[in-house]
Parts: C-alpha cells; structure tokens; sequence
C-alpha cells in the first residue's frame, strides 16, 4: 500500500534525509496489479476423453427388446450390445461390460476392413485404358480405311 509523504518531497534526498524522515515515510514498492481486483476465470470442467469406440453394456437377452427401445445397438461381431455415440449412458440401466484386448482388437481389424471396404466403394471407377495417338493418327487411318473400302468397291465393280 503507498503511504502518502507529508514531510518533505522526495525531490533530492539523501541517506540522512531518509534517517530524518523515518523509514516508515518511504513508500514501499508496489507490485503491479496490486490492488486491482481480477475477475475470477470460468474455467470448464472437462471429462476425460473416452478412448472406447463403443460402450458396451452387460444386457441379458430376456431384456433385448428393452434395450433395443431406449437405442441400445447390437454389435453382431462381439454379440453384444452397446451405447452408439451421441446417445447419454445414464440412460441405460445395464452396467458396462469390459471385454479383452484380443476382442478390442479383432473388433478395430473388423472396423479397418469396413472402412477400407467404403472407401474402395467410393472411389470412381478407373477408366478403360486408351491409348494416346500422334495428331492425325486417327484421321489417316479414317482415311486409309476409306480408301481401301473404295478401292474393294472399285475391283468388285469391274468384274
């Protein structure tokens, strides 16, 4: 906090000045920014990324059509259901199911294979091969296949 100086100016002191003055009467440093109130930051709680594809969830078979209601997906490959993206867990009242790293990883082979397979799909289809002739090429064999059909009408003619 700056304390104001009633005393004397601070113009040209010296170390007896300040003796004289006392050192309660110096200002001390003020640190910027003190005394400013800040606004406190809104800050976001985020939640940690979710790094399963799928969520799946522990549904006995008897409850299928249940789940099936509330958008539970069936997942033909691992023969289970589970929650598709976009649609809130806490909606479902099954618990999660947890599967092991060899299905984890036949399933994202499976996924691979899928999106490989779509994306063949959606390239166009490659052109017919054709081959590239010198300007006139075609225009000179139009040209000799006229005249040979001129020439065979001609010889069929005199005979």
């Amino acid at each position: 906090m700056v304390q104001k100086i009633t005393s004397k100016p601070l113009a040209a002191t010296t170390a007896f000045d300040d003796l004289e003055i006392g050192l309660d009467a110096v200002p001390e440093p003020v640190a910027p920014g003190a005394g400013v109130k800040k606004k406190p930051v809104k800050r976001r709680v985020t939640k940690p990324a979710d790094t399963r594809k799928r969520r799946f969830i522990d549904v006995p078979f008897s409850e299928k059509d249940e789940a099936k209601a509330l958008g539970a997906r069936f997942n033909g490959d691992a023969r289970l259901w589970y929650v598709p993206k976009g649609v809130a867990r806490n909606r479902f009242p099954w618990p999660d199911k947890e599967i092991s790293p060899g299905l984890q990883a036949r399933l994202d082979d499976i996924d691979k294979a899928k999106a490989a397979a779509e994306a063949a799909l959606a390239k166009p289809p490659k052109k017919a091969y054709r081959p590239k002739y010198p300007d006139g090429y075609r225009a000179s064999k139009q040209l000799e296949r006229d005249m040979n059909l001129r020439f065979d009408f001609m010889m069929a003619s005199d005979n």
